[in-house]
């Protein structure tokens, strides 16, 4: 079997479970639209703590942040990784926390039914649905292409001169971009159509799970193996781990292995970016999911 086929494969399984998941939350549902928004505000710490977290581990960060470090440098941590973990922390205990009290007091299940009732106007309803729609779109696109582009990336070659291949495969013979955006667009329909949010937090946590764990072994095995075509300096550089790192890294340039290129005014500017997950339509809404 081609690698590209058994690629294929284990993201069908990994699909599939999302399936399973959306489906077995439903049959938890208790029929109200408190349990389909919120889950009836029935999610614990892990599962709030995960699902929050992969939410926020979008196409962005895990595909167009790596982009970007690689074609710019160590200085990008500085920029986003780094103000991300802060700024989003900061915004779960200063916007979180008294959103969610003031979610259970007076029966809020939805961002926009918040800002009506705080700003006392019912118009302010209609102005502010079409701007989160219009925030939450290009926000959703980000991770379908990212998806889209990694697809045809490592399937790239597996179905070249294939039947029908000019329908489902794209010139290097990758899965063309839009079947997968479309396979990906039906799995989230489906389990969030069926799970509502309970579907969506064990998802969201399931997902994260995969991402955590699956991310360290990757660091290991990269980092392990970068220098595998230099075992001379890496042996130089110490051996092991260390060794190859150091060895990959003599052939990048010294402009990427420091921050100089950054200024702080740069650097500053991506601190207020995180902040844009205080307004996010989904996070507000897991806010108002927690248990306590």
């Amino acid at each position: 079997m081609e690698p590209g086929v058994i690629k294929l494969l284990i993201v069908g399984g990994y699909l599939s479970l999302l399936l399973l998941l959306g489906l077995g939350a439903s049959r938890l549902f208790r029929g109200s639209s408190s349990d389909y928004m919120l889950a009836s505000h029935s999610i614990g710490p892990f599962l709030l703590l995960m699902s929050l977290f992969g939410t926020t581990m979008t196409g962005f960060a895990l595909v167009g942040s790596t982009g970007e470090s690689f074609a710019d440098g160590v200085g990008v941590y500085g920029l986003l990784a780094s103000s991300s973990g802060v700024v989003h922390s900061l915004c779960f205990f200063v916007l979180g926390i008294p959103l969610w009290r003031l979610g259970r007091k007076y029966g809020y299940t939805t961002q926009v039914q918040f800002f009506r009732d705080r700003l006392a106007s019912d118009k302010i309803g209609l102005v502010l649905f079409p701007i989160l729609v219009g925030l939450v779109i290009p926000y959703l696109l980000v991770g379908l292409i990212s998806g889209e582009k990694a697809m045809e990336a490592f399937t790239r070659g597996t179905f070249a001169g294939g039947p029908d291949a000019a329908f489902y495969a794209s010139e290097a013979g990758g899965v063309q971009p839009w079947v997968t955006g479309l396979v990906i667009s039906a799995v989230v329909l489906v389990y969030v159509f069926f799970g509502g949010m309970r579907g969506t937090a064990w998802a969201n946590a399931f997902q994260t799970t995969v991402f955590m764990i699956l991310g360290l072994v990757t660091v290991y095995v990269i980092a392990k193996g970068i220098g595998a075509d230099n075992p001379v300096d890496v042996e130089e550089q110490g051996g092991g781990i260390l060794g190859s790192l150091r060895a990959a890294s003599k052939g990048i340039p010294d402009e990427n292995l420091v921050r100089t290129e950054f200024t702080q005014l740069r650097w500053l500017s991506y601190v207020f970016i995180p902040l844009s997950v205080g307004m996010f339509p989904h996070l507000f809404q897991h806010w108002l999911t927690a248990k306590s």
